[in-house]
Parts: structure tokens; C-alpha cells; sequence
């Protein structure tokens, strides 16, 4: 079992700052930040259900999961550079969306040498 003390840390050093989180869904369309947050909370749901008693499996499924937009996205943004869209802004985003995949990959590293993915 996990140190409610501990949890309780983490939680507090990864939750964005006060009013983040909220101006960020201002900037959204409300339609389009109510349909993602519905899929994004049926595949959590999901997989908390497939995985209710194997915390460190059900950690590296969401993971992989985590990986995917990232991807999705700089796959896309690699397309652009391909058709010629070379400028400045395009190679800032893409170093971020990179580091952001190789981030939720070392998360899958870790989670492998625990045992997650067996």
C-alpha cells in the first residue's frame, strides 16, 4: 500500500498553479474541452475498471495511453515540415511535443523495471 503522506506530496508537486488549469480551458472552444474531457475520462474510467487491484500495470497502460497524443500530434507536425512549413514557431512545438513522448517514455521505462508491464 502507498503512503497517503506521500500521495499526497506527489499530488501537490505535479497539480498546475492556482486558476492554470482553468485559463487554459478558457482558451478552448467549450464544446471541443467538453467532448475531450468526456474521452479522456472514459478511458481513465476504463482502465481503472480493467485494472482495479494491479496499480503498477494499470500506471504503465495509462502511460501508453499518455504517449499517444504526443505522437499524434508531432507525427502531424513533422508532416507539415515535410510539405515545406519551416518556420520557427513549428520547431519550438516540436521540441516540446518530443519531450513531452520521450518524458511519458522514460515513465514506461521506470514502470517496466518495477514490473508494470507483466
Amino acid at each position: 500500500q502507498l503512503d497517503p503522506a506521500l500521495v499526497a506530496e506527489l499530488s501537490e508537486a505535479v497539480a498546475p498553479p492556482p486558476g492554470e488549469a482553468a485559463s487554459e480551458a478558457a482558451l478552448l472552444d467549450p464544446v471541443k474541452f467538453a467532448f475531450n474531457t468526456a474521452i479522456v475520462d472514459s478511458v481513465k474510467g476504463l482502465i481503472d475498471l480493467a485494472y482495479p487491484d494491479r496499480p503498477f500495470a494499470r500506471f504503465y497502460v495509462l502511460e501508453t495511453v499518455a504517449r499517444v497524443p504526443y505522437f499524434a500530434y508531432l507525427s502531424v507536425m513533422h508532416l507539415r515540415e515535410t510539405w515545406g512549413e519551416r518556420d520557427a514557431s513549428l520547431r519550438e512545438r516540436m521540441r516540446v511535443h518530443y519531450a513531452e513522448a520521450d518524458n511519458e517514455l522514460h515513465h514506461l521505462l521506470i514502470m517496466e523495471s518495477l514490473g508494470g508491464n507483466s
